[in-house]
């Protein structure tokens, strides 16, 4: 919550005018650094993934706008985790009791001793509390997992990964960055088959291919809609704004994602309480 905090308000004050040192104080950065990447790094403010992106903007001269795109991915970031935890806090609550309650019928019956009665709540107690915090402390490395498994030779990447593909790149090309060094850039914050094909696709800009050709060739865009409405943009002049756009009109369908994960959720922690419950009473 700090670091997005620290980001929002030095992004504030840089946009508003205020010069690095000052902007920097205000916002909480201890003193004595004067490069501000490494400064912001040894902070803790940023990660060494997040610092490509930065570093491109920031030779641009626009540090201000790749702090409040930092922040901004962040903060919705944060605003989902806690909409999810807020909305499995009865369910949880819930799931706790019935792992209390349900195997009271069998002690009463005496099918349970005290110790088989502390087992059978506690064992299942302790599963749970296990994965809650590995779900909560491993998510973001596994779902990186994920994506790379997912992104084999010539499949197209998912909605989230295009979406900041072309967000983070509409900023770049925007801020003046040349279009080789922009996708260098993104690359060096990848890994795998994504940041291959990124480098692919910028030695293809160096020698003069548009963009979005590079793109294309590289299966980085959705071949029924993004080529051509890229393409238009990049012909008039306007790619950055595009490129804008598109990633707006994706983080809508991924903001409908994240909606239904957040409603389902609880839902199925109630239904794991029906089955658990339900076995208790027929065994």
């Amino acid at each position: 919550m700090r670091r997005v905090q620290h980001l929002d308000e030095l992004a504030t004050l840089l946009e508003a005018g205020v010069d690095w040192q000052r902007a920097s104080g205000a916002a909480g950065l201890p003193p004595g650094r004067a490069e501000p990447l490494r400064a912001l790094e040894a902070a803790g403010w940023i990660r060494p993934e997040e610092r490509p992106l930065l570093e491109s903007l920031k030779t641009a001269g626009r540090l201000d706008r790749a702090l409040r795109l930092l922040a901004d991915r962040l903060h919705r970031e944060e605003n989902t985790e806690r909409r999810i935890r807020a909305g499995l806090l009865l369910p949880a609550l819930l799931w706790v009791v019935a792992l209390v309650a349900a195997p009271l019928p069998a002690l009463f019956r005496g099918e349970l001793d005290g110790s088989g009665y502390l087992f059978a709540v506690l064992q299942p107690l302790v599963v749970t509390g296990l994965l809650v915090w590995a779900a909560f402390r491993f998510w973001r490395p596994l779902l990186r997992a994920w994506r790379r498994w997912r992104l084999r030779p010539g499949r197209l990447p998912g909605a989230g990964r295009r979406q900041a593909l072309l967000r983070d790149l509409g900023a770049v090309l925007g801020a003046g960055v040349p279009a080789d060094q922009a996708l260098e850039g993104l690359a060096a914050a990848e890994s795998g088959e994504f940041r291959r094909r990124l480098n692919t696709a910028a030695k293809a800009c160096a020698e003069g291919l548009p963009v979005v050709e590079a793109l294309r060739r590289e299966a980085m865009l959705e071949p029924e809609r993004e080529p051509g409405l890229l393409s238009s943009g990049e012909a008039a002049g306007r790619l950055p704004a595009v490129l804008q756009y598109r990633a707006r009109e994706l983080d809508g369908h991924l903001a409908l994602r994240r909606e239904i994960v957040a409603e389902w959720l609880p839902r199925g922690v109630y239904l794991l309480v029906l089955v658990y419950t339900g076995y208790w009473l027929v065994v």
